[in-house]
């Protein structure tokens, strides 16, 4: 299923394999929570039962109704492992971790772990699917 235009927009338009990002050989720095809060409010979750994007981290924690998974997926998050980030359109987006940012920011956590992947390494190249 396409990704909605409101995602695409706020450049959540690279397309990897999650699966090869989460063990990548990259540095893990500190990034302070409220540079990546705005991605609470982008709907790339769906409801339970259904198959669309309709869900935003922000309304799971605000235990909106059919949300039960990913609520359950939030609290199970383990924060030991950094999200994977990239700049893309003048923003840091997630490639990997929107549970693991929604558990930080239900804590009131002020930072995160964070792997910064650029477009130059070959670990980028190797998870790319596609880019739009």
């Amino acid at each position: 299923m396409k990704r909605p235009k409101i995602l695409e927009e706020a450049g959540l338009d690279v397309y990897v394999d999650e699966s090869k990002l989460r063990d990548l050989d990259i540095p893990v720095r500190q990034m302070q929570l409220v540079e990546l809060e705005w991605l609470l409010d982008l709907p790339v979750w769906e409801m339970d039962g259904t198959d669309d994007w309709n869900l935003s981290p922000r309304d799971v924690l605000e235990g909106k109704p059919n949300s039960s998974t990913h609520k359950s997926v939030i609290e199970n998050a383990d924060l030991s492992h950094a999200i994977v980030i990239i700049h893309n359109r003048g923003k840091w987006i997630i490639l990997d971790g929107f549970h693991r940012l929604a558990k930080a920011y239900q804590l009131k956590q002020s930072s995160i772990d964070v792997k910064i992947l650029t477009s130059d390494m070959p670990a980028y190249q190797n998870a790319l699917i596609t880019k739009k």
